[in-house]
């Protein structure tokens, strides 16, 4: 990339799918390449997103912890900065999931953890879905502590029927429905 980008290579051009080579080095996992590109970009890290989906939301849902620390760590400044929290609790504009409900139906506990150390919320889905009701859901006990770590309303329930569930449905319906008793416990 860097040899490419030194012959003249143009970053900005998109593939027949509409990608450009950003978008796939996100796609990829691949940090490094990231670091390249934007190093020749002469302008701050902005909120990208392929298609419906930021890179943030993608990033989560493949499990790339790197390629979320270099979004979080290139240049910014107090602005950018400020763009990036409000993006990280955005729903995105296929199912309306944030990046930390991403991480959460992706079982990516690692991703979780990092998002919540930048900010992440829980935030519901179109439906109200949160990633507090998806970790009940499946059972995933590490996530649903670090989730209930950040005083995470326990109560908050789906607002409308949706593929997940019954609209009135909370985090410990969930927990019940799926005789994931360990998980009801750290509800208490």
């Amino acid at each position: 990339v860097k040899e490419l980008l030194k012959y003249g290579a143009d970053r900005t051009l998109r593939n027949k799918d509409q990608w450009s080579p950003l978008d796939e080095a996100v796609a990829a996992g691949h940090s490094e390449v990231m670091k390249e590109l934007f190093r020749e970009q002469d302008s701050e890290i902005r909120p990208h997103s392929i298609g419906k989906l930021s890179y943030l939301t993608i990033a989560s849902r493949w499990g790339h912890v790197n390629v979320l620390e270099t979004l979080f760590n290139g240049p910014k400044n107090a602005l950018s900065m400020q763009q990036w929290l409000v993006t990280i609790n955005t729903k995105s504009a296929d199912m309306g999931y944030t990046a930390l409900l991403e991480a959460t139906v992706s079982r990516h506990q690692t991703v979780v953890k990092y998002l919540l150390q930048v900010g992440a919320k829980n935030v519901g889905d179109r439906f109200g879905v949160t990633p507090l009701h998806v970790a009940c859901r499946d059972g995933q006990l590490e996530i649903v502590k670090m989730l209930l770590g950040r005083d995470f309303d326990v109560s908050v329930n789906i607002g409308i029927s949706s593929r997940w569930g019954w609209a009135g449905s909370t985090p410990l319906h969930y927990a019940a429905e799926n005789k994931h008793h360990q998980i009801g416990r750290a509800h208490v």
